[in-house]
């Protein structure tokens, strides 16, 4: 796996500066190297409420041109918003019940604009990382969408000491312990590596895979913690050590199983991630 680490926004504004772009595309840049040791200089790209980078093929190589003269060698594309995928997705027509309203964001009807990014950086020598931003939250507090995951399926919400619904910094979460929410993220990469065979991987960042650390009260996650842990006494407090290392013990290995799902798909197609800083990414969001 390839761990990235997004830098200060002043090294952000210079590489755009150095590309020709304007410092509102809503980028992040990032240095690394890649699994075959090559160095990575990469771009993370927002939705399309961002900037204006989605608007067509030609704005996508107009772009993905500015990145290579900017000295970037990888982009990593938001493809997974507020539960609506960039990219024409059965499986989130099957999960949404909208008939073809579901398959792709509305505002991409008709294009599969991963692809045409794909082909636009390929034209450069620049790798495209299909970014599952946000991982298992559901959608934003200002979703531009009506229909969202935790709507169409109210039990996957992950739930708090209190039982109520977890909402973090305005993000709805999921339950990333449940089953059937692992199986459609393991799934939705799966698809992406079998579809894409440009597609140079996929990534995770600071909610792929996290669970907000007031989250996990779940009776399935309790029993489990309770057989593991049979001094604990009563429900755990959110930042209990214990309760702690058990989520985040559970997230890492659910991460091992995707990335093995990914490389049963297709064993070329990476799988990059760029968690928060320790301790916060524990101690907040279980990511060990």
């Amino acid at each position: 796996m390839i761990y990235l680490q997004k830098p200060a926004w002043s090294r952000r504004k210079a590489v755009l500066a150095a590309a020709g772009l304007p410092l509102a595309l809503h980028t992040a840049s990032a240095t690394a190297q890649s699994a075959s040791g090559q160095p990575i200089a990469g771009v993370w790209i927002a939705g399309p409420q961002h900037n204006r980078f989605w608007q067509s093929p030609a704005s996508m190589r107009e772009h993905m041109a500015a990145f290579k003269r900017g000295g970037r060698n990888t982009v990593y594309l938001a493809c997974f918003n507020h539960g609506r995928s960039y990219w024409p997705s059965r499986l989130m027509q099957e999960v949404l019940g909208d008939g073809e309203n579901g398959l792709i964001a509305p505002e991409f009807k008709g294009r599969d604009p991963l692809a045409e990014a794909i082909e636009a950086g390929a034209a450069h020598g620049i790798r495209v990382f299909a970014w599952l931003e946000f991982g298992f939250a559901s959608h934003h507090r200002y979703s531009p969408y009506e229909r969202t995951l935790l709507k169409v399926n109210p039990s996957w919400a992950a739930l708090n000491r209190e039982g109520k619904p977890v909402v973090k910094n305005d993000f709805h979460w999921m339950n990333a312990f449940e089953p059937a929410v692992q199986g459609l993220l393991l799934s939705l990469c799966v698809e992406l590596a079998r579809n894409y065979p440009g597609l140079a991987g996929v990534q995770g960042d600071d909610r792929l895979p996290a669970q907000p650390v007031e989250g996990g009260y779940h009776e399935a996650v309790l029993a489990a913690f309770a057989k593991t842990n049979p001094s604990a006494a009563g429900l755990p407090a959110d930042k209990d050590p214990a309760w702690v290392r058990f989520r985040g013990g559970l997230l890492t290995a659910w991460l091992g199983e995707l990335r093995a799902a990914i490389k049963a798909a297709r064993a070329n197609c990476e799988l990059s991630l760029a968690p928060s800083a320790y301790p916060f990414a524990l101690f907040e969001y279980l990511q060990d």
